[in-house]
């Protein structure tokens, strides 16, 4: 379950019995050592006789036979392979018998797995609500130890939620810091730290200063890594650069457990035709990073002889954000080199662009591809290049030998202890390009080349499964921590110590806090054990549009209330507020201004269309396109859109990119103002019902939609339908419209003059939202409408009784934007909401 609450108020009890100047935030700065210190000692004190009870040997043998309560704790429940390991690990345990708790800082709904939002896990955040990531984008690490240690402290310390779940291990990972807290606080529980790799070695390099800055947090991560009780890592090689790291540890011998791959999904797949007919495909997956080494590809590319490219295409996909400077530099050295080495290349940011590419293309760049794209990708290729030297461990190859594609990696780091060299594809040093290009000369082979290619398929297939499927990663870390478990001693930590760090970092999280403001830090220090304080920070790009609503608000509370509930509305609504101020202003929305348009990138893609570029700009609504009447395509994706419409006329437009934004409904007129239209591409918006779809009947020389993502495509006859309303699609979802398809639409929904009952059932059920306003036929024509002054007063009273400040937020969003409910308008109904 996904919950985002406190887990419960504090102790009455525990807190109770301390005076008002000794809690924290009061004048004493002893409150906090000694609510720690009390802690300890009841933990302690329940254990003793609990463990007496039993031999030695009968304990071990007991917490073998029983299943296991894990709790877990991620900085950052994001999308990453990080994340990805947590989840499946988690998600293992779990279906092995065990109850897992995952604990974390922060996970967005609308960026996360499938597992950390549907029910299947039981996330929490907690700990979000002082610190902020960073501090003007930078002491990243110093704020993620803060934020994990008040996470600790809040479900340990300040309410009993830890001590209900009733915890037999713990689990963390990324994050040392709080090992040796978390110790303190729960003595009898042990604790595994999974290292992905050691992060001193993961910061980017500086000058002195940036070095004097890192050296205390590598103390520290050195430090408390050897208080926990079992140290994992993610492969052989981590665990040498793991030893040379840590010169400290070196009596302290980690365990490997290998991340894995979904080895269930693959039995469901279909055979895949290829993507360009004639040309076999040499795959490189990697994001746009120097260090990935992606140029050793095209040089060894370059080395076949144009006779043996001719046939074959370099496929160079991955992870690519204009918005960062090393995946723009490294892309166009890339275009660099290929020029350099007479390979005619292109470059493709859609699916659908891509297999529209001239058979003689050599080397094809893929920006950020989508999984399904990406899977195909890996089903047709002949072979997999992987580039990246020292390679902490690397997914990208287990996906590859799972769909039976062999693997050409380099011969140190993760990729040795996952590619047999000769079995499952080769392993060759990175310094000996023409070893490279051998390789990629025997998987263009035809005949017994390729009879020695699908062999090595069906090994890395078998390999993949028997290796890293789920199962064994969950069976690995199962063994870790029963044999964890039943350890009879564990490692040494000296508590002084750990209470100096404790003490250290929260007075630096006070210092944190704002002066400013008068009495502010007196009033989030109450927040952290008023019951009904905030649970969670203010959501990215919110607070400004909410700061005047919440102010109001909250000076409409009479200062003659009782102090524990104007205390508690104090934090429920200036601890955001607080929290916003640390938070970087990029979030915010942005107007599409003619300005925006005309100094945007536009250039002539590989399709010859002059194409403008207005990804990323968290743009909330669709205007000024009057400007942009001089491009064939336009870039949409990544922005903050609620409508599509508001399209002046646009002959010239024929392609459309809008992924990634949050569209739940269309103009019906949009037909008339792009009637040329040819690719729409809506993948990862809101639309969620079927007649939802109906204005995209309109458009005459649409070919190719996309619609993945949405929740509109999980209806029943969802394909069908859309066959139905929109016959000149020939591509949906990336998939080939069939014969067979459009028959059997037109047996489900008849024709457009004679519907079924069916087809009008779906048409009558359009999404319930809210009401544009309208304009009237006469001299008004075109001006907004003007509300009357009892309408406004329903706005204000709405805004002033929403339950939550999510819903201000939304309210105020929707109000300016023109969507009004209609029982806020004159004579409106308030049931058609």
């Amino acid at each position: 379950m996904y919950s985002t609450g406190d887990g419960g108020s504090p102790s009455r009890a525990c807190l109770g019995t301390i005076s008002k100047a000794e809690r924290p935030g009061g004048s004493s700065g002893r409150a906090l050592v000694d609510l720690i210190m009390a802690k300890v000692k009841a933990t302690r004190s329940g254990a003793t006789t609990a463990d007496e009870k039993l031999k030695p040997q009968q304990i071990m043998a007991e917490k073998k036979k029983q299943q296991q309560h894990v709790v877990f704790f991620h900085p950052d429940l994001g999308i990453g392979g990080a994340e990805r390991l947590v989840i499946d690990a988690a998600v293992g345990l779990q279906n092995r018998g065990h109850k897992v708790t995952i604990f974390t800082s922060h996970c967005d709904a609308q960026h996360c797995f499938d597992e950390a939002r549907d029910g299947t896990l039981d996330v929490r955040v907690r700990g979000n609500s002082i610190v902020p990531s960073t501090i003007f984008g930078r002491f990243a690490i110093l704020c993620a130890i803060l934020r994990q240690v008040h996470l600790m402290l809040q479900i340990a310390l300040l309410t009993e939620e830890l001590q209900r779940l009733a915890p037999s291990a713990f689990f963390v990972d990324q994050l040392s810091a709080g090992i040796p807290l978390l110790r303190l606080l729960q003595s009898r529980q042990r604790i595994i730290f999974y290292c992905h790799f050691p992060d001193k070695l993961l910061a980017k390099k500086g000058g002195v200063l940036k070095t004097l800055y890192r050296r205390p947090f590598d103390w520290l991560e050195s430090w408390s890594t050897g208080c926990s009780d079992t140290i994992v890592v993610n492969s052989n090689f981590t665990k040498r650069i793991f030893a040379d790291a840590f010169p400290s540890l070196k009596d302290r011998e980690p365990g490997v457990v290998y991340p894995c791959v979904d080895t269930n999904v693959d039995g469901s797949v279909q055979p895949v035709a290829p993507l360009w007919k004639n040309k076999k495909v040499l795959l490189s997956i990697n994001r746009f990073e120097k260090k990935k080494d992606v140029a050793l590809a095209v040089r060894a590319f370059a080395g076949l002889s144009p006779t043996e490219r001719e046939d074959a295409r370099l496929v160079i996909a991955g992870g690519y954000d204009a918005r960062v400077p090393e995946n723009v530099t490294t892309y166009t050295e890339l275009c660099e080199l290929a020029h350099s080495l007479d390979l005619k290349h292109a470059t493709a940011k859609t699916a659908i662009a891509a297999q529209s590419i001239p058979d003689d293309i050599a080397v094809l760049f893929l920006h950020s591809v989508p999984d399904a794209f990406k899977a195909t990708l890996l089903s047709t290729s002949r072979l997999l290049v992987y580039t990246p030297l020292h390679e902490h461990f690397g997914i990208v190859p287990l996906e590859a030998m799972l769909v039976g594609t062999p693997v050409l990696a380099a011969n140190e780091g993760g990729p040795t202890e996952t590619v047999i060299s000769g079995q499952t594809g080769w392993l060759r040093d990175v310094r000996k390009v023409q070893d490279w290009t051998d390789v990629m000369r025997i998987a263009l082979e035809d005949g017994d080349g390729e009879q020695r290619l699908k062999e090595m398929g069906t090994w890395g297939k078998e390999r993949v499964i028997a290796e890293f499927s789920k199962e064994k990663l969950a069976e690995r870390l199962e063994t870790e921590i029963q044999d964890m478990l039943c350890m009879a001693v564990r490692p040494p930590l000296i508590p002084f110590a750990a209470l100096v760090v404790a003490v250290g970092l929260m007075g630096a999280l006070a210092a944190l806090l704002p002066h400013t403001r008068p009495k502010m830090g007196h009033v989030l220090m109450a927040c952290m054990r008023s019951p009904d304080r905030v649970s969670q920070p203010m959501a990215d790009g919110v607070a400004s549009d909410e700061q005047s609503t919440t102010t109001t608000k909250f000076m409409s509370i009479s200062k003659t209330e009782e102090p524990e509930s104007f205390t508690g509305v104090m934090c429920k609504y200036i601890a955001p507020i607080l929290y916003a101020q640390y938070t970087p202003s990029h979030t915010a929305k942005m107007r599409l201004t003619t300005d925006l348009i005309n100094n945007s990138l536009s250039f002539i893609n590989c399709l010859t269309e002059r194409e403008l570029d207005l990804r990323g700009h968290k743009i909330s609504a669709i205007e000024n396109m009057g400007a942009a009447r001089d491009n064939d395509a336009i870039d949409l994706t990544d922005n903050d859109i609620a409508q599509l419409g508001n399209f002046p006329l646009q002959p010239r437009l024929r392609t459309l990119f809008l992924a990634q934004n949050r569209i739940s409904n269309m103009q019906p007129n949009l037909s008339s103002s792009i009637p040329n239209l040819r690719t729409l591409v809506l993948t990862k918006n809101r639309i969620a019902e079927l007649a939802d779809l109906d204005p995209l009947a309109g458009f005459k020389s649409l070919v190719y939609l996309s619609l993945m993502g949405n929740p509109v495509t999980s209806k029943e006859n969802y394909r069908y339908w859309v066959i139905w309303r929109c016959p000149s699609v020939r591509f949906l979802d990336f998939t080939k419209v069939r014969d067979v398809e459009r028959k059997k639409a037109v047996e489900l929904f008849g024709t457009m003059e004679e519907p079924t009952e069916l087809a009008n059932q779906i048409s009558s059920n359009k999404s319930k939202g809210f009401v544009v306003p309208t304009f009237t036929n006469g001299a008004d024509s075109g001006k907004e409408r003007i509300y009357t002054d009892d309408e406004k007063k329903r706005m204000r009273a709405a805004i002033l009784n929403a339950s939550s400040l999510a819903e201000m937020a939304r309210l105020e969003k929707d109000f300016a934007e023109g969507r009004i409910p209609a029982y806020i308008l004159e004579g409106g109904d308030p049931m058609e909401t």
